[in-house]
């Protein structure tokens, strides 16, 4: 007897749910071995994918902004432009011994050399990184400049209470403005 058409729609779904029940339990398995594989080999992400390609021109006016020469590297070419956290090589290397000056490729995203901002062999205080670029300062932030200016933050206050007017309301003014009060009212002259 020849089969009909739901016959054969209903023959489709059980397969597909089967075909995808198996998928799912493959995938682990697979996953597993690339993970093993890749900690066995000490594969880098540069390596497993190369270079991710630019997606129009948007794309490429941000990576070109934010694509820097590498500023340190290892003998195995690993590299690590210096922003975000260090990469799993460079914190092994460090925990070896190694120092951070010993991966330095000598020139900074603007191509100037670097200087070192302590006296050799003594180490440089907390986390920060014991290079700088030469002759640069560092920029006074906003907070300074605020508090050089005496410029006040304090837009709104209730006597006791201020707030910036950033950021939602504080409780103490959602009730002053439902006791009646206006912004106007509460605001610093």
């Amino acid at each position: 007897m020849a089969q009909t058409y739901a016959q054969v729609e209903k023959q489709i779904a059980a397969l597909q749910a089967k075909a995808a029940e198996l998928k799912r339990q493959e995938v682990g398995e697979v996953i597993a071995k690339i993970k093993k594989a890749i900690a066995a080999y000490g594969i880098t992400a540069r390596e497993l994918f190369g270079q991710p390609a630019a997606k129009g021109a948007k794309a490429t006016a941000k990576k070109s902004k934010s694509a820097g020469v590498a500023k340190y590297s290892d003998a195995t070419g690993n590299v690590w432009g210096g922003m975000g956290p260090r990469p799993q090589w460079l914190r092994d290397a460090l925990a070896r011994g190694k120092q951070l000056a010993d991966f330095l490729t000598g020139r900074d995203e603007l191509g100037s050399s670097m200087a070192p901002t302590t006296e050799p062999g003594k180490a440089a205080s907390g986390k920060k990184s014991a290079l700088k670029p030469a002759g640069t300062k560092k920029a006074p932030t906003k907070k300074g400049a605020a508090k050089k200016s005496g410029a006040s933050r304090v837009q709104y206050t209730d006597g006791t209470n201020k707030w910036s007017g950033f950021g939602p309301q504080p409780r103490w003014l959602k009730e002053a403005l439902a006791s009646g009060k206006s912004l106007d009212d509460l605001r610093v002259q």
